[in-house]
């Protein structure tokens, strides 16, 4: 549903988050790497606190198209529900006790959220650290390096894109 009204409804839902600086923050980055990961961005997108509606939004603003969007949101709900149920059951099978058993699939189910988002955070530094080092390495000795905000990178000429 985010999804299809973010699509219909762009420019106000655009306006919406661009109104407080965190969601237009939320906003940029969901944006930036929906266009360059696609749909396993999407899948590991619904995985992370926060970013889910950022990410059905950007989507819809973005135009992404309907069934790549649909692909990676059925994929990630499927492991989302499956990661669910084993959670309760192992909790279940582990303490006997049903309400011991949602105590430890709530902190399981957290905890595995807090590694996957860590696990995705280093992915992103590594990879941004050997940009930054093929970008010195390309430029000619002697030059200083460029700041963000000369190569294009500032907040606002990419949430115009948006």
């Amino acid at each position: 549903m985010m999804y299809l009204a973010a699509r219909r409804f762009g420019r106000p839902v655009r306006a919406w988050m661009l109104r407080r600086p965190s969601r237009r923050a939320a906003l940029t980055w969901t944006s930036r790497r929906i266009r360059r990961h696609g749909v396993p961005f999407m899948i590991a997108v619904r995985f992370l606190p926060g970013r889910r509606i950022a990410g059905a939004l950007a989507s819809g603003v973005l135009h992404y198209p309907l069934r790549k969007y649909l692909i990676g949101a059925g994929l990630a709900e499927s492991l989302w529900a499956t990661h669910s149920v084993g959670l309760g059951y192992l909790g279940s099978a582990a303490a006997g006790n049903p309400f011991c058993a949602a105590a430890i699939g709530i902190g399981i189910g957290i905890g595995v959220s807090v590694l996957v988002a860590a696990a995705g955070t280093a992915v992103q530094w590594v990879v941004h650290r050997r940009a930054l080092r093929a970008r010195a390495a390309r430029r000619a000795p002697g030059t200083p390096p460029r700041t963000g905000r000369e190569e294009g990178g500032d907040q606002a000429s990419s949430i115009t894109a948006v």
